[in-house]
């Protein structure tokens, strides 16, 4: 049944089904806050593989958005819906799993961009060498035989697509060439972890939207989908009481409702309220 507070001398009404989407929101905050947490862990203990912590960060965040799968079903089993699994879910999905393959597809670019770049400039100088060699008059074919052989070791290291391992320590840092120094830069890098977990965060969270979408046209309980529209506007007349902006009085009052009717389940406007 639904809730009447009253505040201001007048009386607001939180519905039934607001009051029941708020409580699996809340529960599906809850998984996508500790995938999330899961997520920028584990990255950072692979941070230092340079050559495997981005196929890693992919298996292991698909393996967390899997696991929120199964765990939405289980709650959806749990609610007498018996006919969908995961596979049915993604495909009845309102919100489909792209913001964290979103992230991690820009990661791999930049990574791919410092290769090529690596890749032109040794071409370059590869060309500045064999110019030099061409003209080279007696002597220094022992200097000559270096150059060569830095240039193969160079192609050899590219064409594997290999990614020298870094380790942590200062010493290991410095001896990485220009090219790995940028990707140690990007990968081993806990903005990097965060931006991936909150792109798997986002994914896991719109789940909720699939869920209450299924129980209502199943007519297991009355649910409403509060929009994230009106969610956000509450957090700006939140922003605006909190700044004191509305310099009216009534004014005031009237956007405390209108917070409240929006979105009353913000712990941080009670708190406001209560100062």
């Amino acid at each position: 049944m639904s809730q009447i507070f009253t505040l201001f001398g007048k009386n607001y009404e939180v519905s039934e089904e607001r009051l029941h989407y708020n409580f699996y929101r809340n529960q599906f905050t809850k998984i996508a806050e500790a995938s999330a947490e899961k997520f920028v862990s584990h990255y950072m203990e692979n941070a230092d593989n340079l050559s495997q912590v981005v196929n890693i960060a992919e298996n292991y965040g698909n393996q967390l958005f899997s696991d929120a799968l199964k765990a939405t079903v289980k709650l959806l089993i749990s609610k007498g819906i018996y006919e969908i699994d995961s596979d049915t879910l993604i495909a009845n999905a309102v919100e489909k799993p792209v913001y964290f393959k979103q992230v991690l597809d820009s990661v791999k670019s930049q990574v791919h961009n410092f290769e090529e770049a690596y890749r032109k400039s040794e071409a370059a100088r590869q060309a500045q060498i064999n110019s030099a060699s061409s003209s080279w008059s007696g002597g220094g074919h022992g200097i000559e035989g270096a150059l060569k052989g830095a240039a193969e070791a160079a192609v050899l290291n590219m064409a594997s697509g290999a990614i020298t391992k870094a380790v942590t320590s200062g010493a290991a840092k410095q001896n990485l060439s220009a090219k790995d120094q940028k990707i140690y830069e990007l990968l081993n890098n806990q903005n990097t972890a965060v931006k991936l977990a909150e792109g798997l965060y986002k994914d896991i969270f719109c789940m909720v939207k699939t869920f209450v979408s299924i129980l209502a046209e199943n007519q297991v309980e009355p649910v409403e989908n509060i929009p994230e529209e009106e969610i956000s506007k509450s957090v700006a007349i939140y922003h605006n009481l909190k700044e004191n902006l509305y310099e009216d009085a009534e004014l005031t009052a009237q956007m405390w409702l209108k917070l409240l009717t929006y979105y009353p389940y913000d712990v941080r406007y009670f708190t406001l309220l209560l100062e």
